[in-house]
């Protein structure tokens, strides 16, 4: 598992590795930028859904794949104590 605070943003990340997905915590200690990541997360998951790329040029490779295969994509999205839980296999 991976985590860190990036005190710039303050927030909080966790990534870990499942066998078949990954599973992200992220928080932040300020309420509204914690909104502003739930409504993200929440808009561009059902983005990925409907294979809605935008092809920005910046785009990396990985987010070309999850374009490519968004309707394969299962994602459940938590708002906990512990902070935005996404769960994506």
């Amino acid at each position: 598992m991976d985590a860190h605070w990036d005190f710039a943003n303050f927030t909080y990340r966790e990534v870990e590795n499942l066998p078949n997905g990954i599973r992200t915590v992220t928080r932040s200690l300020d309420p509204d930028v914690m909104d502003v990541i739930v409504s993200h997360a929440v808009g561009m998951i059902d983005r990925v859904g409907q294979k809605d790329d935008p092809k920005i040029f910046i785009q990396s490779p990985t987010l070309d794949a999850f374009f490519l295969h968004g309707d394969e994509i299962m994602s459940d999205v938590e708002v906990t104590d512990e902070g935005l839980v996404v769960v994506q296999t």
